[in-house]
């Protein structure tokens, strides 16, 4: 549940992390995390300066929402390591700009999620979202998203770091 920002050397290395958010950091190489294992992550606006992985570096990365992370080479989002039930989108880097050289990548989505509004950082998924049921339950971790719901609802886990909840009504 950690946040960590604004780094320039760069936001985490060699560490395990559960519902954070790792945001605007910057390295050579991995601005966000390099060689860490993380699930259920929001991991935006990241940058590489010289290297490859913007957002993650030879990271192991379930249920992990990945956008907006920059790269000077390639894996503007994530750079080798595996990626599980991810959403790796609106990254940019010289190639590959989403994922690249990655070991394993299963049930990842590199299209529009439709977010509720990405601009101002809501990385919730919007009720017509592609991204709803489409993971695989093998391989989910943890029993809750990054906001603390019931990670798998509906049967199927969601794609990224929310889970997509319906809007609970207020009695009159």
């Amino acid at each position: 549940g950690c946040t960590i920002t604004d780094s320039t050397a760069g936001g985490a290395t060699n560490s395990v992390l559960h519902r954070c958010v790792i945001r605007g950091n910057t390295a050579t190489s991995g601005g966000g995390l390099v060689d860490c294992v993380a699930d259920n992550c929001l991991i935006v606006g990241n940058t590489a300066s010289t290297g490859d992985g913007g957002g993650a570096l030879r990271c192991s990365l379930s249920q992990c929402t990945i956008y907006g992370n920059a790269s000077a080479h390639a894996g503007g989002g994530s750079y080798g390591g595996t990626n599980d039930n991810c959403i790796v989108c609106g990254n940019t880097a010289a190639s590959e700009p989403n994922i690249s050289n990655s070991v394993t990548k299963r049930s990842c989505f590199t299209g529009d999620p439709l977010f509720v509004d990405a601009a101002n950082g809501d990385f919730r998924l919007q009720g017509a979202s592609p991204c709803i049921d489409m993971g695989n339950n093998r391989n989910a971790l943890g029993e809750t998203d990054i906001r603390g719901n019931a990670r798998i609802q509906n049967g199927v886990v969601d794609l990224g770091a929310y889970e997509f909840t319906l809007p609970t009504a207020i009695g009159s």
